[in-house]
């Protein structure tokens, strides 16, 4: 998971930023980013199976039980369960256009929710993906080799109308 280092290295985060793994599988991002500093860092899964590999893996890393956190569930569709304290999501290719356009849907409202700055990075980012068009996000910089990292900051874009579709 060199990459993976790479970007956790090179992407700047504070005390107070919240890592979210979509599509965490069995944690490594997790735990990785866990092991960089991140104070708490969350994870969503849809497989029962990974999720218990996840919480297994987190508990091997020095305060992964209290720091790392593991929700099951449809990332298009968590409700109240969406991580509304998430300020880095991440993402390794975890589905496609109408399941990231409702992923995206969930995340403006959290924003509109609780404003907050937000960037997400896209390891293994397709051209055609819905990202590229979603208006309230920007591209703020591409990581080498070629992960783009998208930002939403309300001080900077304002409040939050349109949708992700």
């Amino acid at each position: 998971y060199p990459v993976l280092g790479m970007i956790l290295a090179n992407l700047a985060f504070s005390a107070t930023d919240v890592f979210v793994d979509v599509g965490c599988g069995r944690g490594r991002a997790l735990c990785c980013a866990a092991l960089h500093g991140y104070a708490k860092v969350v994870g969503i899964e849809v497989s029962l199976e990974l999720v218990e590999d996840a919480q297994r893996n987190a508990a091997r890393v020095p305060g992964g039980a209290e720091r790392i956190s593991v929700i099951r569930g449809d990332a298009a569709a968590l409700g109240d369960n969406f991580p509304h304290d998430g300020t880095v999501f991440y993402m390794y290719f975890p589905f496609r256009n109408q399941t990231m356009a409702d992923f995206l849907d969930q995340l403006r409202i959290s924003l509109q929710m609780h404003p907050r700055r937000i960037r997400l990075v896209h390891h293994s980012i397709w051209p055609g993906s819905i990202l590229h068009r979603v208006p309230w996000l920007n591209r703020v910089e591409t990581m080498t080799p070629g992960i783009p990292v998208f930002e939403y900051d309300p001080q900077v874009q304002g409040e939050l109308v349109s949708k992700a579709k």
